[in-house]
């Protein structure tokens, strides 16, 4: 894999991961879960912030960055918090994936930030309610 295809991979993560949180803070009630709204809202800016760093360093490249799809195929069942926690934390983990290997395929600047988005997203996913992983990304470890 090349740094050019492991950013795009990230890419195209981050675009879905932002259209899932999207969605899923439209149906969670700040009212009923605060906390979890909250999360929700964070989570979202910072991944629409990963999103536009991931397309200029592509576009600084030369090269274009994989769009976004029409359309994501959003989870069945999301009538409780819980159900909604997974989705996130499956999202969370798609990215922390990405990231994982994006540190494996790059230099400088790019992985510095690729380690911070690892890093970042770890601690998410804890938050999340998934237990702390001694290699988050890399599973296979």
């Amino acid at each position: 894999m090349s740094t050019t295809s492991a950013l795009q991979d990230s890419l195209g993560a981050e675009h879905a991961t932002v259209h899932l949180f999207a969605a899923l803070g439209g149906i969670t009630s700040v009212a009923d879960d605060p906390v979890l709204h909250a999360l929700l809202t964070a989570r979202h800016r910072a991944h629409r912030g990963r999103r536009e760093y991931l397309t200029s360093v592509l576009r600084g490249l030369g090269v274009d960055p994989v769009a976004a799809q029409s359309a994501y195929l959003l989870p069945t069942d999301l009538s409780t918090a819980t159900a909604v926690r997974a989705s996130g934390t499956e999202s969370e983990r798609r990215c922390a994936q990405t990231y994982a290997a994006l540190v494996g395929q790059s230099t400088d600047d790019v992985r510095t930030w690729a380690i911070a988005a690892l890093t970042e997203s770890a601690v998410a996913l804890t938050q999340w309610g998934a237990p702390a992983e001694p290699f988050p990304g890399a599973p296979e470890l």
